[in-house]
């Protein structure tokens, strides 16, 4: 998929919490879901934390429920699907917008070997 493609998507779908289209996507606010069918191993309690706001914006479900999940959101048009979405996932959105960004990050641990 093109960048632009995925930008203009009513929705999109992802196989994996892991993938890093999935965080272009949270940066851009716009609506996906994701397929809950693999095991989660924490790897901190950010981690967990994140988890389980994916959870509970109704974003990460599982495969049998995709279709009637889809179905709904697809039944609306696109700019009442984005207040809906941002809405749902207001939490969510605003831990992931209050996480360091990457330059920083990189910034931080570069400092260390001057």
């Amino acid at each position: 998929i093109t960048n632009r493609a995925h930008e203009q998507n009513k929705i999109v779908i992802y196989d994996s919490i892991g993938s890093t289209l999935l965080f272009s996507r949270l940066s851009m606010r716009k609506p996906f879901l994701v397929i809950d069918n693999f095991p989660v191993k924490y790897q901190s309690d950010n981690a967990k934390k994140m988890i389980n706001l994916f959870y509970d914006a109704g974003v990460l479900i599982k495969e049998n429920q995709l279709h009637d999940e889809l179905k709904k959101l697809l039944e609306v048009n696109s700019h009442e699907l984005e207040y809906f979405f941002n809405k749902r996932t207001q939490k969510l959105l605003n831990y992931f917008h209050s996480l360091p960004k990457i330059e920083i990050l990189i910034d931080n641990e570069l400092k260390r070997f001057e």
